[in-house]
């Protein structure tokens, strides 16, 4: 019996069509806009989202989507460059 090598070069990770969050993550949310556009920003296959996509996604005037921003990322000094 002959044990075939796998070849680390080919091997890729296969792209999932979900995110999956701890408990921990989703529990230290207590306001559900926040913890929706969080949701929302995580579930992007992207690690840098504009203001602009969000007010848009989500229908939210820009002053609405930083308020939601600063309440996710408190004391980050979260500004509007749209």
């Amino acid at each position: 019996m002959s044990i075939e090598k796998l070849d680390f070069q080919t091997i890729t990770k296969e792209e999932s069509s979900f995110t999956t969050f701890s408990n921990e993550e989703i529990q230290k949310f207590d306001d559900l806009e926040a913890l929706g556009v969080w949701a929302y920003i995580q579930s992007l296959n992207t690690s840098i989202v504009s203001f602009k996509q969000i007010a848009e996604h989500f229908n939210l005037s820009i002053e609405k989507t930083l308020s939601i921003l600063r309440k996710i990322y408190p004391g980050q000094g979260v500004a509007s460059n749209e």
